[in-house]
């Protein structure tokens, strides 16, 4: 059984991971004031560094006139400067082999993709962007250990990209995990973001506590605050049988002890406990067909 207590705080957990990020770290990674800085990309188009051993690869690199470096080895992220250097071999390494790589300021149709990608990729400053499989987002510029992605698993990926200008309004269709900052109301409570329902105290766009789908696309973000204090509602027999059903997508409950039952349909019921946790009590007594239930409290 899932029970998920809101806290007054961006909720970053079980189905929203933080991704691993680089630790950007200069004094353990000092610029070298003698090390070349091109301010076009300067390689040679020939050059293909995958398969190359590290040694090989740094061979290759000084030839062209290029820097290396490695982004991960091993399956672990290394430690790097956040700066932008037009040109600049970023290396994947197994086994002292380099097994992809990109380069930074170019693209081309043999350029390959992972999850780490971003780090080399998305500026600094952007605070929403598409690693190339995932929608994530950070809450400050320049963070990089507190970035949340959504939780797909993609065989290859595609090219990073910023999101924080791309038009998400009723004109175009397209919605993110951003879009209810500017379409929901700042007096607005309850909301849903597309495709989690939310709870925060007004005015209040940092500390947000949602559930925890994971949404490949989102919906146009609607406030809920009519719908979530309605009075009156369903029995407690009702709420059994609704349980026992197995079409209770999640159920919220707040602190005057009214508590809404989401259906799988998308239909909203409303049932008054008559002591604190008693739709939790009910929900166990389900069992195993209510044990998928996402589960909420203030």
């Amino acid at each position: 059984m899932k029970k998920h207590v809101l806290v007054a705080s961006l909720v970053i957990s079980a189905s929203l991971s933080l991704t691993g990020c680089v630790v950007i770290d200069n004094k353990k990674n000092p610029v070298n004031p003698d090390q070349p800085k091109p301010t076009v990309i300067k390689t040679d188009e020939k050059a293909d560094y995958k398969g190359l051993t590290v040694a090989e690869a740094e061979k290759l690199a000084k030839k062209n006139g290029v820097i290396f470096r490695i982004a991960e080895k091993d399956g672990e992220a290394q430690i790097l400067t956040a700066d932008l250097v037009p040109g600049r071999i970023n290396a994947t390494v197994k086994n002292d082999t380099i097994v992809s790589y990109i380069v930074e300021g170019q693209e081309s149709e043999n350029t390959v993709y992972d999850q780490n990608s971003w780090k080399t990729m998305i500026a600094p400053d952007c605070l929403s962007f598409s690693d190339g499989c995932n929608t994530c987002s950070r809450n400050k510029a320049g963070d990089e250990e507190n970035v949340a992605c959504t939780l797909m698993a993609c065989e290859t990926y595609k090219k990073p990209v910023c999101l924080d200008n791309q038009e998400k309004n009723t004109e175009t269709g397209v919605y993110d995990q951003n879009s209810w900052k500017t379409m929901i109301a700042p007096d607005c409570q309850y909301f849903s973001d597309g495709c989690n329902t939310c709870f925060r105290m007004k005015d209040d766009k940092e500390n947000v506590a949602c559930t925890l789908m994971a949404c490949e696309t989102y919906e146009k973000p609607v406030c809920l605050d009519d719908e979530m204090t309605k009075i009156g509602g369903i029995t407690k027999e009702e709420v059994k049988s609704l349980l026992q059903s197995g079409g209770v997508k999640s159920i919220f409950q707040r602190h005057n002890l009214k508590v809404t039952l989401t259906m799988n349909d998308g239909k909203k019921y409303n049932f008054q406990e008559s002591k604190i946790d008693e739709i939790f009590e009910l929900i166990e007594e389900c069992g195993e067909t209510c044990q998928d239930i996402d589960q909420m409290t203030e």
